[in-house]
């Protein structure tokens, strides 16, 4: 599947989302966000929940491979969730043969500006040593 049309689903999954106060019907929100985009790509090849280690709950929303897909769906401490997620792709490609070369983390607009820069600059950077290239996406 074309990275661009999973880029396009996340947006689309994304837009029905809407801020609420109750931090748990936000989860259940945000959950629900990121499970009509996984159902929208699966695909041959497309994998969805894609666990770093066999020893790990930990995984990755959608995985193409070499490519995996990320979503921060709350405009709430994305910076934690790329930081996250970066390492993520780290466990992964140290528990699999086939290897990730590149993380796409798509977030809220305002996010992807922030990190784009600073700490998420140097993580990006960090992560190209390693192996692989971390992409930000506005949604």
């Amino acid at each position: 599947m074309p990275r661009e049309q999973i880029i396009d689903a996340a947006r689309q999954a994304r837009s029905i989302w809407r801020i609420s106060s109750g931090v748990s019907e936000q989860t259940r929100a945000a959950q629900a966000v990121t499970r009509s985009w996984q159902d929208s790509v699966r695909a041959p090849g497309v994998e969805t929940e894609a666990r770093v280690s066999a020893d790990s709950n930990e995984a990755i929303d959608v995985l193409e491979l070499p490519v995996a897909f990320e979503m921060k769906v709350s405009a709430n401490n994305p910076h934690h969730e790329f930081f996250k997620d970066v390492f993520k792709i780290i466990a992964y490609n140290r528990n699999h043969a086939s290897r990730i070369e590149e993380l796409v983390f798509l977030t809220d607009p305002g996010a992807a500006v922030r990190l784009q820069r600073g700490l998420g600059r140097v993580a990006a950077e960090t992560a190209r040593t390693l192996g692989f290239e971390v992409t930000v996406v506005a949604l």
